[in-house]
């Protein structure tokens, strides 16, 4: 926690902290922050949150870092508030429904790992293309046009 709290102090402000051990930021987290912040008008604080939570899940849940961010670009925005007309919330549109609602919908670690579960849930039973699809429709429902606008976001993530 300490070293993401630095982390994210040197991207608003730089920064020289003399009495501890200097951290980097992996050039990646800095990069897509800043991107996501200017480009989407986000605060830069909470877009290191998001990128630090997707590396994290992507890792962890053996996903294409890219294509959960392109999930994330086509669901929300980059919001973390977003809430849809069906409910689904947070960077990753959550819902009730996919039996994986975080306990803090908007927590950004909870939400990303959330999602992040569900399309790993749907890749390891359908294989990733249809899994991006199923995240929108269902398991039995067909969303290719949703998928080509995630995998076209994602594109900016590679």
């Amino acid at each position: 926690m300490l070293k993401t709290t630095l982390l994210i102090a040197a991207l608003v402000t730089p920064l020289t902290v003399t009495h501890i051990e200097p951290t980097k930021l992996p050039s990646d987290v800095v990069k897509v922050a800043k991107q996501l912040s200017n480009d989407y008008k986000r605060d830069p604080v909470e877009m290191v949150m998001l990128v630090d939570a997707v590396n994290f899940a992507s890792s962890h849940f053996n996903l294409p870092k890219h294509v959960v961010m392109g999930l994330v670009a086509v669901e929300s925005s980059f919001l973390r508030t977003a809430v849809s007309k069906k409910n689904a919330c947070g960077y990753m549109q959550v819902t009730k429904q996919s039996g994986v609602m975080p306990l803090e919908c908007f927590d950004t670690e909870q939400n990303i790992i959330a999602g992040a579960t569900l399309l790993a849930d749907y890749r390891d039973k359908y294989g990733l293309n249809k899994a991006i699809e199923s995240y929108n429709a269902g398991p039995k429902g067909h969303a290719k046009e949703y998928r080509k606008k995630v995998l076209t976001a994602a594109k900016n993530f590679i």
